[in-house]
């Protein structure tokens, strides 16, 4: 049903087996994607499985922030990258202190072997383990945009910002906004 009310599709019971097989039964902790259509044509999906829920995701080809690419980035203006875009909003007492928005500010993608300690953590932790914790499903993590003061991770998109970054309570910072632009998803529920 979930199916028919989300696609233009006439779902068979062949159709329903198929999924069963390769979303079901895979490995509990495999995040398998079932593939229809062609990448990129209008009515094609996959259907993803993350943390024992169901997805509908546009059939796109994935497009990720490629390590080793950075950007620049004023905060007060927009930045629109290869997957979606980054803004903010001034603030007081939350996110991003102000002070590190005249520095050399960089966006960048993961690279691997990254840490952040997010605010109110004891350590700080591997990126990669911090994704999983916060259920970012995989389909997404390489998406994310990384925010560097010099050569430091000081955000992660709009998820957390770590520890020695943040703004104090009376101190001006910025909120960041991350607008994936990928199409929509859709998680079955129930």
């Amino acid at each position: 049903r979930w199916l028919i009310l989300n696609t233009k599709l006439s779902v068979s019971k062949n159709f329903v087996e198929q999924i069963y097989r390769i979303i079901f039964l895979s490995r509990r902790d495999s995040n398998p994607l079932f593939s229809l259509g062609k990448a990129g044509s209008k009515d094609s999906f996959q259907i993803g499985r993350f943390r024992d829920h169901l997805y509908l995701l546009p059939n796109l080809e994935i497009k990720s922030l490629e390590a080793g690419e950075s950007w620049s980035w004023d905060i007060h203006s927009p930045l629109e990258l290869p997957t979606g875009i980054l803004s903010s909003k001034k603030v007081y007492g939350e996110g991003l202190s102000l002070e590190f928005s005249h520095k050399n500010l960089l966006v960048k993608a993961r690279s691997g072997g990254e840490r952040c300690k997010p605010l109110g953590r004891s350590k700080s932790q591997k990126l990669k383990k911090l994704l999983q914790e916060y259920s970012v499903p995989p389909w997404l993590r390489d998406r994310l945009p990384l925010i560097f003061v010099q050569e430091e991770i000081a955000a992660v998109a709009d998820l957390w910002v770590c520890e020695e970054f943040k703004a104090e309570e009376n101190e001006a910072g910025f909120l960041l906004r991350w607008s994936d632009n990928l199409n929509k998803t859709t998680r079955l529920e129930g």
